[in-house]
Formats: structure tokens, sequence, C-alpha cells
């Protein structure tokens, strides 16, 4: 047993070393960072099983672990059915094997974290440092962006809007963390920096939807870390720095507005080919699509019978079909349309899991369920828990911030 112990200690810090190492070089490099998730994974898998046969089950089961096994088992599922229907491209095998190892690194850390194989201080203090590192990485790398180029702002990964909603993620992760630090000065001033150094950064990948909720969310968050009767001046700070923030970037926000109220009033004129106007139409067929076949279907059953419709439908031009082999631009709307009722049952169980199903461990408000409300309203435009480096930066930042939330008194978080 002693040798087990010894074996599964020198395992687990060797996991929780490689989870550090993929959060750091996230936004810096990205291959990088996927080889470190791989091996954390690859030495987590073997350290669950020994951990299992040596505590038993319910010990190496962990609640936030539990929704990535299920969604990449259907993931997986969903792709062998496809296979087997003679389907062999734009499968989801990859994102459910991240899912599945994302499940094995979270149950095999946290188990042996909360079983105190590794001094719970020393981790907690690693995985801080780690978030800011990561952060700093992501706020450097736009910030230097946004001063010598007027395009978008991209942080890692190849698209401007995952960029922001990764980014997002692990702002709103630091800012809660913020919370338990009992120094109220060095709060507050870290506090004042993160609003002022994420919204510039988010504002310039000029993603509308990161531009609102992030916004929003900060606001949400002034309220909870500073009480209004006890840090006046603090929460005046917080909401004036955030507001000269928004209105510093003004010329984004009036240039990206315009466009919206343009694809509005260009779909009106039954022309989709915009950015929003491709995202209604979308929708729409999506839910058509539902409709058809409730129960799931395979991608080239859904896109035919899409196809089918716009031609019946005189819309064979549709920006639609741009899109179609990529997702459909919502979240639930994509699930419904792939996976069916079962998909939907599967997210919303994802969605439970880290925002409420989280409230007796940490709280309403905490650094898991604060940033996936983020995520959720992003996924009304967009769709992000298929993406391999959402599924990754998330279920990483999960394992740190449970790893700094574990053990703090919920009366803390508002100094009470």
């Amino acid at each position: 047993m002693r040798c087990n112990s010894a074996v599964m200690t020198k395992m687990s810090l060797a996991a929780f070393l490689l989870l550090l190492l993929t959060s750091v070089t996230f936004f810096v490099d990205g291959k990088l960072s996927r080889y470190f998730f791989y091996f954390c994974g690859y030495v987590s898998v073997p350290g669950f099983i020994l951990f299992t046969f040596s505590q038993g089950i319910k010990k190496s089961l962990n609640n936030l672990s539990l929704p990535f096994l299920i969604m990449g088992v259907l993931f997986l599922l969903w792709s062998l059915w496809c296979a087997v229907s003679g389907e062999g491209d734009y499968l989801l095998y990859t994102p459910a094997k991240r899912m599945i190892l994302s499940f094995f690194i979270i149950s095999f850390i946290l188990s042996t974290y909360r079983n105190a194989l590794l001094s719970k201080e020393k981790l907690q203090r690693y995985s801080l440092v780690a978030l800011w590192i990561t952060f700093l990485a992501a706020s450097l790398s736009g910030i230097h962006q946004a001063l010598n180029s007027s395009d978008r702002v991209l942080l890692g990964i190849d698209r401007p809007t995952m960029s922001a909603y990764a980014y997002s993620f692990v702002s709103l992760t630091l800012m809660m963390a913020l919370a338990y630090d009992k120094n109220r000065l060095r709060k507050n001033i870290t506090f004042f920096c993160t609003i002022i150094i994420s919204t510039y950064v988010i504002f310039h990948t000029q993603t509308r939807a990161a531009m609102g909720v992030h916004t929003f969310l900060i606001a949400v968050i002034t309220f909870h870390l500073f009480q209004v009767r006890k840090e006046p001046l603090s929460c005046l700070a917080s909401l004036l720095l955030l507001a000269i923030s928004v209105s510093s970037n003004h010329h984004i926000i009036d240039h990206r507005t315009d466009e919206a109220i343009r694809d509005v009033q260009f779909y009106k004129n039954d022309n989709d080919r915009t950015s929003l106007g491709a995202r209604f139409s979308m929708w729409k067929v999506g839910l058509l699509s539902f409709e058809q076949r409730p129960f799931g279907e395979t991608l080239h059953q859904r896109n035919d019978f899409i196809r089918g419709y716009l031609r019946s439908s005189g819309e064979e031009d549709s920006d639609v079909n741009r899109y179609l082999d990529v997702h459909l631009h919502n979240e639930v709307i994509q699930y419904l349309s792939v996976f069916g009722i079962f998909g939907l049952l599967v997210l919303l169980y994802f969605y439970y899991v880290f925002t409420l199903g989280v409230r007796k461990q940490f709280g309403l408000m905490n650094g898991i369920s604060v940033p996936m409300v983020a995520m959720i309203f992003y996924g009304l435009t967009d769709v992000l828990f298929i993406a391999d480096e959402i599924i990754l930066l998330s279920s990483v930042v999960i394992v740190l911030s449970a790893v700094i939330m574990s053990g703090k008194e919920i009366s803390r978080v508002r100094g009470d």
C-alpha cells in the first residue's frame, strides 16, 4: 500500500504539473498545449485506475468530471453510428477523445487532491499563479496585436470568436478567484486591472456576444466582490472603470452595431448572406430538421434535408450552405439537429452541473458557474463544446478553479 501511495503521489504530481503547463501555454503555443494536455491525460488514465482499485470507485469519481464523460460518450456513439451508416466525414472522434480524457484528468487530479496525497496549500497557490500567467500571456498578445493592427485579435486560436470566448472564460475565472484574496487592497488593485485589460482585449476581438456578455458579467461580479454597504467606494470605482473601458472602445461598438443593423435589414429583404442573416436562417432550418428527426440523425441526413428544403422554398443561394458542414451557430440547435432530444438532455445536464450543480460546494456565484454562464450565452450564437480548444481549456480551468476554491469558506467570498 505504501508503494502504491508513493506511486500515486508521483503520478498525481506529474499530472498536475502537465495540467499547469497546458494552461500557461494555451494562448502562446496551441500545439504545445495540446501535447501537454494529452500527456496529462495519459498519466491520469492509469492513475485513475490505480486510485480506483486502492480507494474504491466512490472516492475516484467527481461530480465535475461526469459531464465530460457523458458528453464524450455521446460524441463517440454518434460518430460510430455515422461510420456504420457509411459516413466518414465530419465525425467527432477528436472531441470525444478530449472529453473522455478530460473526465480522467479531472477525476484523478481532484480525487488525489481531495484525499491529501498532495499539499493543498501549494497546489492552490500554483493553480492561481498558472491562471494569472495564462491570463497575462493572452492579454499581452492581445494588446500587442490591437496596438499594431486593425485586424480582429487572435489569441492562439485561428478564429477571433473562439479566441474571445476562451479569453473571457479565463478572465472571468480569475476575477472570481480574487474573491478569496483576504488582502483587500491587493484584491481591489488586481480586480481593477483585470477589468481594464480584459475589456480592452475582448473588444478588440470584435466579437459582439463577448463584448456584451463579458461586460455584463463583470458588473455582476463587481456587486458580488464588493458589498455596496461595506465597500461603496470599491464598488463605484469598479463600475466607473468598466464604463470608461467600454466607452473608450466606442468606435468598435459603433462599427459592430452598424453591421448588426445592416445584417437585420438585409435579412428582412430576403438576403441572408451576412453574419447575422446566415445565423437566423441556420437556426430556422436546424429546428425544422429536428422536427423531422427528433431522436437524432447523421450529418449527411440533416444536410440533405436542409438542402432539399432550401431548394423547395426557392432559397438555393442561402448562406446556410456555407456552414452546413461546420455547425449551425447555436449550441442547442446544433445538438438537437444531429443528436436529437438525447443530445439536448446531455447538454442541459452539462450546463446544470457547472452552474447550479456546484452551488452547494462553492456557493451560487463561483469560479466555475460564472464562466460557464458566459459560455451558455456564447452558445446562443456559436457552438463551443465540440471545438477542441474549448474542451481543452474549459476542463483545465475548471480543475484549477476547483483547486483554488477548495476548502474556502463561502462567507469569506464576500468578506463577511
